[in-house]
């Protein structure tokens, strides 16, 4: 008995210990899912951190710096160390004939050769064999006429110094590096601003959804509450079924369009969080209004202020001149010369007795063109008509941007006064519906007068938020235009 109580008493405690576990788990992901506040500067800033096309053009500016540094390596002193083994299967030999030999030893005192006797030759003078009289006189053979000008097996080890002098194409693609570079750094801040343009554009239509969404199910309330006092008139026989029947035939459309935009309310959300590079399960709660944003609005965008020169597009093109001119630059380079200057050292592994290659090198080459048939006018001629293609389509651009602003401009006046009209509109409709609930409710108006009362108001709210929503793409447009973010 006391064993089977000690099993259940284990049991338990591991059911203990489990359930603190999951329960210390359920805390850390319900706090992970709490809310995040979210702001539109928050917005952009988190998108400009985690998007990952933001994320590509930084790497592309940095990689545009490691560019820099590649091309000005050309130019600094460069080190090789070269090795090559060879193998001979047949060593080269250089032979000369023995006749009319004498032999001669070099004497060390008197510095001075003598006639030797007759007899072999040392091994060790081999060396300094001279003519002979006779040569089998003194014990030479046909062998000794022969010199191995290799060796069978011997790896050569080449260190190298190079350092380039002048190259003017050397000159030019350092300057085009530095251009290339500027390039991705506008490329990288165009990237920036239109990330914050699609994230604001995102954030609006958030925002117009949730506040559509809102009066509808606002108004989804008041239905029922007049579809329940129906119904209990109905009870009390001082209306009849037809009108009850129509109610909740409007109480159904309605419920459709609150369900609609409840579902599309999640989806803006979801798109936003996309676009910021956020997860899709992170509950986030907008920290802007509409209201606030028309007000500032009214404020800052009433100016037809434009400044082309700072337009990222006009920059990019601005650079792309540059390019050009410096492909210009590259093309006329090519009729100058190249001097680079070298040392070379070379040891073997084993060297035949006779190498007649020098261990040290140093010298300078001097590359100088002189005729390709008007090649490199043909290439410089093109060049130059691409960089007046170039120019042309600059001008041609800043004219464009120009258009474009004056038309964002008149786009954002118009959307704004059909704001205001629609918004008139729509409190207007308000009004009417309300007060026709209040003359049905007295008798005096019928269920078909409040059905029509009813699609006018739900008109006039959809027209609204279509114009709130005309209105902030107009809005985000002329920031951008005007450098705002």
């Amino acid at each position: 008995m006391k064993n089977i109580r000690n099993i259940k008493s284990n049991n338990m405690y591991k059911k203990i210990f489990i359930f603190s576990i999951l329960a210390c788990m359920m805390t850390q992901v319900s706090w992970a899912q709490t809310e995040m506040q979210l702001s539109l500067s928050q917005a952009q800033t988190f998108a400009i951190e985690n998007n990952a096309n933001v994320k590509n053009a930084n790497l592309n500016l940095i990689s545009s710096e490691k560019k820099i540094k590649e091309t000005t390596a050309i130019g600094l002193p460069q080190f090789a160390i070269k090795l090559n083994y060879k193998h001979l299967f047949a060593v080269p030999e250089m032979s000369f004939p023995i006749t009319n030999l004498e032999s001669y030893n070099y004497d060390q005192a008197t510095d001075a050769w003598t006639v030797m006797d007759k007899g072999d030759i040392p091994a060790s003078y081999r060396d300094y064999i001279a003519p002979l009289k006779d040569a089998e006189a003194v014990g030479l053979s046909a062998k000794d006429n022969v010199i191995k000008l290799g060796t069978p097996n011997n790896t050569t080890i080449d260190f190298v110094v190079s350092q380039l002098i002048f190259s003017g194409e050397y000159i030019v693609g350092l300057q085009a590096s530095r251009t290339y570079h500027q390039m991705s750094q506008r490329l990288s801040k165009k990237t920036e601003k239109e990330m914050k343009e699609q994230v604001t554009n995102a954030y609006y239509t958030a925002l117009v959804v949730k506040d559509n969404a809102n009066i509808i199910a606002k108004n989804f309330e008041n239905l029922q509450k007049l579809h329940s006092e129906m119904k209990a008139l109905l009870a009390q026989g001082l209306i009849e079924e037809t009108d009850v029947d129509q109610m909740e035939y409007n109480l159904i459309t309605l419920q459709i369009a609150k369900d609609q935009l409840e579902r599309q309310s999640e989806i803006a959300l979801n798109y936003l969080k996309f676009q910021i590079g956020m997860d899709l399960a992170t509950k986030v709660t907008l920290t802007e209004s509409l209201e606030s944003i028309i007000t500032q609005s009214d404020k800052n965008l009433l100016n037809n202020e434009f400044d082309v020169t700072q337009q990222s597009d006009y920059l990019l093109m601005e650079t792309n001149v540059a390019l050009q001119s410096l492909s210009l630059k590259r093309e006329k380079s090519k009729y100058l010369p190249t001097i680079a200057a070298f040392y070379q050292h070379e040891e073997q592994t084993n060297a035949p007795a006779f190498n007649f290659m020098p261990k040290d090198v140093i010298g300078v080459q001097v590359d100088i063109p002189i005729f390709q048939s008007g090649m490199r006018n043909y290439k410089v001629s093109q060049a130059r008509i691409e960089l007046e293609k170039t120019v042309n389509s600059q001008k041609m651009m800043e004219e464009g941007l120009k258009l474009e602003f004056q038309q964002s401009y008149s786009t954002y006046i118009a959307a704004n006064q059909k704001f205001n009209n629609e918004k008139k509109n729509m409190e207007l409709a308000q009004k009417i519906f309300d007060k026709t609930v209040i003359k049905y409710k007295a008798g005096v108006s019928t269920s078909m007068d409040l059905t029509q009362a009813q699609n006018q108001f739900l008109t006039a709210q959809s027209n609204y938020f279509k114009a709130i929503s005309e209105l902030m793409i107009a809005k985000n447009k002329m920031d951008k235009l005007q450098n705002r973010y």
